[in-house]
């Protein structure tokens, strides 16, 4: 007896035509300009292109104001040029690096010291021992933002993504 291929709605894995990846949701829309070989394209884009009334043209980027890669509500999506949103992110992690490289000292205090952090800039006094082991924020919720600008909101690194 020969099995029967099941494409789209009547697969058991079909997810409705969306799907995540490192932390951008897709959408299926095969006609689409912009949409990959497998028929997929970026949601942001195509929120962005229905509240304008118009198609993106290639140089243009959508960018998410809260960092958020999942939130494609349109309050939260801008469309800028490539250059602009180059620079805007560059600016971005320089802003980030010196304020890491100047906050993220640790002043010795004898076997304490002070950490500060580089999301939110609290100092706070923790062990030496956990410094050595690689704490380098104040607290869960600060790690936590680091960690979703990093992977996204879902949480998935991208290397656990493909597995």
């Amino acid at each position: 007896m020969m099995l029967e291929r099941r494409y789209g709605a009547v697969n058991p894995n079909w997810r409705a035509g969306r799907f995540v990846h490192r932390g951008y949701v897709y959408v299926y829309c095969p006609g689409h300009p912009f949409a990959d070989k497998g028929g997929y394209v970026a949601e942001h884009r195509l929120v962005c292109e229905h509240t304008l009334g118009r198609m993106l043209v290639p140089g243009e980027v959508v960018h998410h104001k809260n960092g958020i890669r999942d939130d494609n509500r349109p309050g939260n999506l801008e469309v800028r040029t490539q250059s602009e949103h180059q620079r805007h992110h560059v600016r971005h992690i320089d802003q980030a690096k010196r304020r890491a490289s100047l906050l993220a000292t640790y002043r010795a205090n004898g076997k304490r010291v002070v950490l500060c952090c580089p999301i939110c800039g609290h100092e706070k006094e923790i062990r030496a021992s956990r410094v050595r082991r690689g704490q380098r924020y104040c607290s869960r919720t600060c790690f936590g933002k680091a960690y979703s600008a990093m992977y996204g909101r879902n949480g998935l690194a991208p290397s656990k993504a493909a597995a």
